[in-house]
């Protein structure tokens, strides 16, 4: 709880148990419950497996729901449900427009991330509830749930969002969250990005928390400061989970990289851990796991996740 406010976390799922038993310690104490989302359908269209490792989270039972779903496909008739803009946006016109976006892939992941309204719906937020709406692999830390708090707690006023929808459309505040970016392993640094979405359940009844995103919808900017990590890619070293992540995120089929050199096109874990070395060999930075670059979870679990530190 935030004040009076319960506080959902809302994720999509592909692989990433390790990074998920991070985020839930990390985040336990500020989170209510947490929602993971699996689908047994890739973004590119592929059936999967589903890689959810219940035994590992029934301790986390009292605060974890995990749902499924067959297809990301079968969300797709749902976006007559969704705000006009949504709809505009998620047409093959607009993401034709994108860098060589592939369209029905977008869309599933578009999808399967907006399924979360429903979800949360379902079991029981009230409209004035913190809600964070992020991969698994974005991480808050404790100093942005203290900012969630001095933003939301102190005042009901709606916000233009003008970036969303130029109507005169006003909503609760929602912002981003600026977090150290980590790349392959847990110890390899990128950069920082601004990650993440955070409102109340009240702005994602009104718009489509993925298209928000897309379009970098805030009306307080992303929160500063010790805020988060993103821990994305992260790989054993056998190259298999990010192998199955190239060939399966929205990104995959993008041509903005050319014709013969999408992430889909990776096909092996060797071409996979390649392709790491080509994209991000002279611009990460190893660290050492630390208070200053890390989760407390992971300080003092290394030997634990050892699988994934370079």
């Amino acid at each position: 709880m935030i004040g009076d406010k319960k506080v959902w976390s809302c994720s999509t799922f592909l692989n990433e148990n390790d990074i998920l038993e991070i985020r839930i310690n990390e985040n336990w104490d500020y989170v209510d419950k947490f929602i993971i989302l699996e689908a047994g359908q890739t973004h590119t269209g592929n059936p999967k497996p589903f890689n959810f490792d219940k035994e590992r989270f029934k301790k986390y039972s009292s605060k974890l729901i995990y749902e499924t779903i067959e297809t990301c496909d079968e969300l797709i008739p749902n976006i007559k449900d969704l705000d006009s803009r949504a709809q505009r946006y998620l047409s093959n016109m607009q993401f034709e427009a994108r860098a060589g976006q592939h369209h029905s892939d977008w869309v599933r992941d578009h999808q399967q991330g907006n399924h979360h309204v429903k979800l949360l719906q379902k079991h029981g937020a009230s409209p004035q509830d913190l809600v964070v709406i992020t991969p698994v692999d974005e991480i808050l830390s404790a100093e942005a749930f203290r900012q969630i708090g001095d933003l939301f707690l102190n005042s009901d006023e709606e916000f233009p969002l003008p970036s969303y929808e130029s109507n005169g459309l006003t909503v609760r505040p929602i912002v981003g969250v600026y977090m150290k970016y980590f790349f392959y392993k847990l110890n390899l640094l990128h950069s920082i990005q601004c990650c993440a979405q955070v409102s109340e359940y009240s702005t994602f009844l009104r718009i489509s928390p993925t298209v928000a995103r897309s379009l970098s919808c805030t009306t307080h900017g992303c929160l500063q400061g010790d805020t988060g990590w993103h821990f994305s890619g992260i790989d054993d070293g056998t190259g298999n989970l990010i192998h199955q992540k190239y060939s399966s995120w929205a990104h995959s089929r993008d041509l903005q990289h050319g014709a013969d050199n999408r992430y889909y096109d990776m096909d092996t874990p060797e071409k996979a851990k390649d392709r790491i070395v080509r994209d991000f060999g002279e611009v990460l930075q190893k660290v050492e796991i630390s208070p200053e670059h890390h989760p407390a979870y992971l300080i003092n679990n290394q030997e634990k996740f050892k699988h994934l530190i370079a």
